[in-house]
């Protein structure tokens, strides 16, 4: 961020799953993964874009750099962790208590 060119920074890892897309129950398509990473968090972005992509929001979106990059902010990713484990979802912290437990 402080080369003045970068809006945001997100952390990521390549995506080693096979991904498809769906239409209810039925593959349709399989998803090339060479260009698709995992996002973390904890993400930086500098204040002034980041509050007005939050006074601009409207409905739902992914996260805080989708909405930067939606007023053209410039979002660059970094290498993740894949010990960084990110809870969002109830199955995300059973997974993080079992290894705490191990």
């Amino acid at each position: 961020l402080r080369d003045g060119d970068v809006d945001g920074v997100i952390p990521g890892n390549p995506v080693h799953d096979a991904t498809k897309r769906v239409a209810g129950d039925a593959v349709v398509a399989s998803v090339a993964r060479d260009d698709l990473v995992i996002v973390q968090t904890p993400q930086g972005f500098r204040t002034d874009k980041l509050r007005a992509a939050h006074a601009g929001v409207e409905g739902d979106s992914a996260d805080d750099a989708e909405l930067v990059a939606e007023l053209g902010g410039r979002i660059v990713v970094v290498p993740g962790e894949v010990t960084n484990i990110k809870v969002t979802v109830p199955s995300d912290l059973r997974l993080v208590e079992a290894i705490h437990a191990s």
